[in-house]
């Protein structure tokens, strides 16, 4: 099996080959002496096998092995769809406060922080989604809501969320 010379890029963090046009690109750079002094490492070349079964496992490297979650533990995965779901400002929050209530806010003097589904598609029978529970804890939280975030936190533990 063929092997290559590659560093870690100093800019990237990811492997580069030696000799490649990247790294030549990176020893006209403000970079050159960080890539001059970067330790090689070998790796081998993909054969059929690995194209067919996947990565090699004697690489170690961090960045390029990932291990295998669900796909609603990653970022943003608790509140996907939310940003369909969610009442727009103005008329769709409006309607929905006049049909359910405040219990669909957490902040109701200025229809805030939604946490039910909009009436956009009609199946909205003013029922708490966990994934505007979830959105409105993350955005108290970015801007300081101190109150709206710790009733979030309530109704998450609360709706199981």
């Amino acid at each position: 099996m063929n092997t290559q010379t590659y560093i870690v890029s100093p800019k990237t963090g990811k492997f580069i080959l030696v000799d490649g046009p990247t790294y030549n690109t990176l020893l006209k750079s403000p970079y050159a002496s960080q890539v001059k002094k970067a330790k090689r490492v070998e790796r081998p070349t993909k054969s059929s096998h690995q194209k067919q079964f996947g990565k090699t496992t004697n690489v170690k490297d961090v960045k390029l092995q990932k291990s295998s979650v669900k796909q609603q533990s990653g970022r943003g995965g608790k509140t996907k769809g939310w940003k369909e779901a969610a009442p727009k400002r103005g008329a769709e929050r409006n309607a929905l406060k006049t049909k359910c209530g405040n219990e669909c806010f957490l902040k109701p003097d200025s229809n805030g922080f939604p946490i039910c589904a909009s009436l956009r598609k009609g199946k909205n029978d003013c029922k708490v989604d966990c994934r505007g529970i979830i959105a409105a804890q993350v955005r108290a939280g970015i801007w300081d809501y101190k109150d709206v975030h710790e009733a979030a936190m309530m109704l998450s533990k609360k709706y199981g969320c």
